[in-house]
């Protein structure tokens, strides 16, 4: 049905849709703009730096995250997200302890201590 409608196309139907495909794209990008703005209040709020302007954005970001402003109920809506569910998951995220990246020393010595279990046991 839908390879139905798009042989009949007309050249005026593949401009609009084309149009509509850049629009969508460009709206993408727009919105994935204000989604990197709440990940990095985010990565702010998770900040533990002793450096003072990152504790400052710390605090300024905690209380953006957790408040009832204007502004992040705007950034919400522009990412297309509801800001309810924006403050819901980054209380959690932030509840354990946000964590951006593995720590590669830990994934280091969890497979380097089974490898090391694995190559024990076959040699029994």
């Amino acid at each position: 049905m839908v390879t139905d409608m798009i042989f009949s196309a007309t050249t005026a139907d593949l401009d609009a849709v084309s149009v509509t495909q850049d629009c969508c794209s460009e709206i993408d990008k727009i919105q994935g703009i204000w989604r990197s703005v709440i990940t990095q209040a985010l990565m702010d709020a998770a900040s533990n730096s002793h450096k003072k302007s990152a504790k400052a954005a710390k605090i300024r970001a905690l209380e953006w995250l957790q408040g009832e402003s204007d502004d992040f109920t705007e950034v919400c809506l522009l990412a297309d997200m509801d800001p309810q569910w924006v403050r819901e998951q980054a209380a959690g995220a932030l509840r354990r302890g946000c964590k951006w990246r593995n720590d590669l020393r830990q994934t280091v010595n969890h497979w380097h201590n089974k490898i090391d279990l694995n190559f024990s046991r076959s040699a029994l």
